[in-house]
């Protein structure tokens, strides 16, 4: 079928609608030809005729339209549309008498129509009717007039209607109703503004966005629209373009606040916390009495001091402060809610964990369904040293996803379960994490019938080296990601646990944290070698000892960590044991902060050639053993120390009254803990007893 044939099963609707289609296509040839078949199914019909005649105007055909043009008023005669239509086409032609005539006869049927009224005056105006001219200009006047202001005047009906239902909550009707008004008046500003306020309110961004462009086009540098413009689009995620409009406001009217929190609240959802922190603190300062830019500052000072792992002194009493000073400040306790949960964990990194945990359990009788809240109180637990309390809300971390990125769909693995499950154990965050929950797979295998250990790649050795009856499923994580586990894997397992949750199988089953104190064992040979190597290193030093160190982890930032040792503190240590070796155990590159040791005291700490300590702990755990023993930050060193049994002298911010002065035996491994105040300033003292106490052991 052409585009010009119809079918036997098209409706006259249909016909009618694919003839008007063509000719809105500019396809005039080919509409005439469907109205003229149109019309030898249905010669009487009005609305085909009129528009076959106006196709007859357009080829300048005006006695043919006449013709179909008398031919409607035979059917109808008191057609007030088609009598219009003759009216106009004997304008056209020149005929006005009888145009007139025909115009002065339909306005005593229809005194208000406009439509006549400037035919006439056209008319009046051709035939030289100065004065019929004049008086049909002013009818035509007022009657627009009164057009204007009958609808204004339900505009303004319709709008009080509105905001009346819109304070009622009932949105979306009044949103229909500022749509209505702006059907009648496309330039009705306020009504673009009502409208597209309401749109972001229905959580329909996309519409609000499209209604303040189109008022723009007549209203280009309004404030509240590009105020409303921009937050549509943050809200959509064109965050880019959000902030332009943000900026474009701040152009025109500098200290316009709305546009400032739209840009903050742009880079919030962004979780760009510096560009928060530093916009939120410059305008706290200008505007000290505004509790929201406080509350921002501190919201994104806290998650700055988090990610960053910039545990300062300085930064820790600066967020502390900030934090408190914003919740005294708060209006409502949700508002104080957002923020105390950050005050709790600050307080915590403080030293304070006895405030912190007031904190937390304060917020929790609120809001026991905040998991992250929950989770965290684990940390202020084990520093407490309530290990009951610290399993329990250690496992809050699996449900909150800080834990790990996977959720079984099958049962949890525990004693109580059948000897012959299959059980998947998933990994936790870090390497060092990961090294910590083995001490614990011992158990698994004596109560399971198969053990599949998911484990990051670089860890596989050590797994099948130190549990040749686990099945090691290597897993190259990546953050953000879920773990990707072999569906091989997936499908032949009855239940699975994760690897940081047997220690609290391990606590409560056996009173320990760990079911085997050590067990890896890395060859002999491996062990000898270095063995020779370091006594070898030992002579040509005249040395009499070999300690390894690793006295910060590889983040960033971590040399400025209250966890971790700076360059003169190292240097402190070293200088007090010159009869000891010391080498190095940094698992990054570190040779800067080497000679800057030795140009503070002299003293060289070895860097070993054969043994790569980032990715080979096969071969690190061998020169660990070799060593006498190690000095270390919590790290993934200090773990693997411990795997192997290794005296291990681990220094670690605990709280505010810890005195490093008297180490502690370590909880999880062979070994002292030498704790210390997180926000102390000078790390000597620590260094000081450290050194003290090796050189009793050594000697």
């Amino acid at each position: 079928m052409n585009e010009t044939s119809l079918t036997t099963t098209m409706t006259f609707e249909q016909a009618f609608q694919h003839g008007v289609s063509l000719y809105q296509q500019q396809k005039k040839t080919q509409a005439r030809e469907v109205f003229e078949q149109i019309l030898q199914h249905a010669p009487k019909n009005i609305a085909v005729l009129q528009i076959l005649c106006v196709l007859d105007i357009e080829d300048n055909e005006f006695d043919t339209a006449m013709g179909r043009l008398d031919t409607a008023l035979n059917v109808e005669p008191d057609n007030l549309s088609v009598w219009f239509d003759k009216a106009n086409l004997l304008c056209q032609l020149g005929h006005n008498n009888e145009a007139l005539s025909i115009v002065n006869a339909l306005l005593e049927q229809v005194p208000d129509s406009q439509d006549l009224l400037r035919l006439k005056q056209q008319l009046a105006q051709a035939m030289g009717h100065r004065a019929e001219t004049q008086k049909t200009v002013r009818e035509l006047r007022n009657k627009e007039t009164e057009k204007r202001q009958n609808i204004a005047t339900e505009i303004e009906k319709t709008l009080s209607v509105a905001k009346q239902i819109e304070a009622q909550g009932n949105f979306q009707q009044a949103a229909d109703l500022y749509s209505a008004v702006i059907s009648i008046d496309d330039r009705h500003l306020d009504a673009y503004k009502a409208l597209a306020q309401l749109q972001i309110e229905l959580s329909q961004p996309e519409s609000a966005r499209q209604t303040t462009l189109r008022a723009l086009d007549f209203a280009d540098n309004d404030i509240r629209l590009l105020t409303l413009l921009a937050k549509a689009e943050i809200l959509m995620g064109q965050h880019q373009s959000g902030r332009k409009n943000c900026r474009k406001i701040l152009k025109i009217k500098s200290d316009e606040l709305t546009a400032q929190r739209l840009l903050i609240n742009s880079y919030e959802h962004q979780q760009n916390w510096i560009e928060v922190n530093r916009l939120a603190s410059e305008l706290s300062r200008s505007h000290p009495e505004d509790r929201l830019f406080l509350s921002q500052a501190a919201f994104s000072g806290f998650h700055l001091l988090r990610a960053r792992h910039n545990f300062t002194a300085d930064n820790i009493h600066v967020c502390k402060n900030n934090l408190e000073r914003a919740i005294s400040w708060a209006d409502t306790q949700n508002q104080k809610d957002r923020l105390i949960p950050f005050l709790a964990e600050t307080e915590w990194y403080a030293g304070n964990p006895k405030k912190s945990l007031a904190l937390l359990d304060e917020y929790l009788a609120r809001r026991p369904d905040n998991l992250d809240a929950a989770f965290n109180a684990c940390f202020v637990h084990r520093t407490l040293g309530d290990w009951k309390n610290y399993y329990a809300a250690f496992e809050k971390g699996i449900d909150c996803g800080s834990r790990l990125s996977f959720q079984g769909e099958l049962a949890r693995w525990d004693l109580s379960r059948p000897k012959n499950d299959k059980v998947l154990v998933i990994p936790e965050q870090g390497i060092g994490d990961e090294i910590e929950f083995f001490h614990n797979l011992a158990m698994l295998a004596e109560n399971c019938a198969k053990a599949y250990v998911v484990c990051e790649p670089r860890l596989e050795a050590v797994l099948k080296l130190a549990y040749p009856q686990v099945t090691a499923v290597p897993v190259k994580r990546v953050e953000h990601q879920a773990i990707d586990i072999p569906k091989d894997v997936i499908d032949d397992i009855d239940s699975w646990i994760a690897g940081g949750s047997l220690g609290a199988i391990a606590y409560s089953a056996y009173g320990k944290h760990h079911f085997l104190d050590s067990y890896l064992s890395p060859p002999d040979v491996q062990v000898e070698l270095w063995k020779e190597k370091l006594e070898t290193l030992k002579a040509e030093s005249g040395k009499q000892h070999v300690v390894g160190i690793c006295w910060r982890s590889g983040l960033a930032g971590a040399s400025r960590n209250v966890h971790f040792l700076s360059v003169e503190d190292v240097a402190q240590l070293v200088r007090q044991c010159p009869d000891t070796l010391f080498v190095n155990l940094q698992y990054d590159d570190c040779s800067k902060e080497i000679k800057k040791v030795k140009k503070l005291c002299g003293v060289e700490i070895v860097q070993l050639e054969g043994v790569d300590l980032r990715d080979d702990f096969i071969g690190t755990a061998a020169v660990i053993q070799a060593c006498d023993l190690i000095v270390s930050a919590g790290t993934a060193i200090f773990r693997l120390a411990c795997a192997i049994g290794k005296e291990c002298h681990l220094f670690y911010a605990w709280d505010k009254d810890s005195d490093p002065s008297q180490p502690v035996d370590l909880i999880w491994g062979h070994g002292f803990s030498y704790y210390y105040p997180p926000l102390t300033d000078n790390k000597y003292p620590v260094v000081d007893s450290i050194a003290k106490h090796i050189k009793r052991r050594l000697n």
